[in-house]
């Protein structure tokens, strides 16, 4: 009879939070390396938000294994055939990538901006070994549900990778909208239809709902975007830019 890994809430959350950190570690180095000034805030949150939680996760696993000092002998002896002290050594070093890209898009001005981006490069490696490392140590169970996954590991990957951006969207991108603008979208879709309107050469139409904004004419639009292009940055970024003459900035990319 096979006997099942004793595994408690606390490594469950471990897991969890760990695919978390490396999915917000990952989006974060994207959008600092191939975004705009407007992916500021979701590098800054993605960063701080990894560096928060691969520590919390840190914590987890000192509880778990009940006294620090077997953490600390894990971390001493390093053991390149034991699946527990590979996971504890990247463990410490994903947090140290987390730290520093924390640290330098904290304080660090642009100045810094080209070694933040190279440390989030190789940073993402260690995060992309935390969120698949769990995957690939449940398949590594006698159990034989899990033994036989063995796209697990690719599987915790891509579950990292969605619940780290789905972590920070809501802190990155919906600041971008006022409340009173946030009930008008979801009310009748005035936040979208002014550009749409633009984008098929239309002329501007007076939005029928009440307590909308009412468009003016070419001339209103580009001075509407260029105050409070915030309704749809997609889109305001495919034709603001032509309303309201900024270009040669790199686009957002969330």
């Amino acid at each position: 009879m096979l006997k099942s890994p004793d595994w408690h809430l606390l490594i469950v959350w471990y897991f969890f939070l760990g695919g978390i950190a490396g999915g917000a570690y990952f989006t974060a180095a994207i959008a600092d390396n191939f975004g705009g000034p407007r992916d500021k805030s979701v590098i800054r949150i993605g960063y701080v938000l990894a560096l928060l939680l691969i520590g919390l996760c840190g914590i987890l696993l000192i509880l778990d294994l009940g006294t620090p000092s077997r953490f600390m002998n894990m971390m001493r002896h390093f053991k390149f055939w034991d699946p527990m002290s590979i996971g504890a050594w990247m463990l410490g070093v994903f947090g140290l990538f987390a730290f520093v890209s924390s640290a330098l898009s904290l304080v660090g001005g642009e100045g810094v901006a080209p070694v933040r981006r190279v440390v989030s490069l190789v940073g993402t490696i260690a995060g992309f070994f935390i969120a698949a490392y769990t995957g690939v140590l449940l398949s590594a169970t006698a159990l034989p549900l899990w033994r036989e996954a063995r796209l697990m590991g690719a599987l915790f990957l891509a579950s990292g990778a969605s619940t780290g951006m789905a972590a920070i969207d809501p802190r990155a991108r919906g600041l971008r909208l006022s409340p009173g603008q946030r009930r008008g979208a979801a009310r009748d879709g005035t936040a979208r239809s002014p550009l749409l309107g633009r984008a098929r050469g239309g002329g501007a139409r007076p939005s029928a709902s009440r307590g909308s904004h009412r468009t003016q004419g070419t001339g209103g639009d580009s001075r509407r975007l260029g105050a409070r292009g915030r309704l749809h940055p997609p889109l305001r970024h495919r034709h603001g830019e032509r309303l309201t003459g900024s270009g040669g900035e790199r686009p957002p990319i969330f």
